[in-house]
């Protein structure tokens, strides 16, 4: 009986090695980013003249954001730059609102917690100007 039972024993083994290897997700698909910006940066709602930049910067209170245009600023040469304070009543994440920006333009941005603290790199665009003729399409992605 206790031969039959360890033999049981082992094949539940076997299987639960087995079932876990087949489910396992390879690390390289779903990596965090790094402290405190490990759910990254994104952009949304861009409109002519503004776009919401957004992270979540875990247990961090002040963040220093930036916007730039790609190849002539960065993040201490930005277009745009500012202070934003989140807390753990928003789950320390934070939504800021980028007026002023040129219309039909690429930027890029990122956060700082403290100097050399940074959030990756994230890339945006605004909308063209509502009278563009010349504006045909464009393409939004999630």
């Amino acid at each position: 009986m206790a031969r039959i039972l360890s033999l049981h024993l082992l094949g539940l083994l076997v299987l639960s090695k087995q079932l876990a290897a087949a489910t396992t997700i390879p690390a390289h698909r779903y990596q965090l980013d790094s402290y405190p910006f490990e759910y990254g940066v994104a952009s949304a709602d861009p409109l002519a003249d503004a776009v919401l930049i957004w992270t979540r910067a875990s247990d961090q209170a002040n963040v220093t954001w930036a916007i730039w245009l790609p190849g002539v600023g960065d993040f201490n040469s930005p277009v745009k730059t500012g202070v934003t304070n989140t807390s753990s009543s928003v789950d320390y994440t934070l939504t800021v609102d980028v007026t002023g920006l040129a219309p039909n333009t690429d930027y890029e941005y990122a956060f700082e917690t403290v100097p050399g603290n940074r959030s990756r790199i994230g890339k945006t665009r605004t909308a063209p100007l509502a009278n563009d003729t010349s504006f045909t399409s464009m393409k939004i992605g999630t």
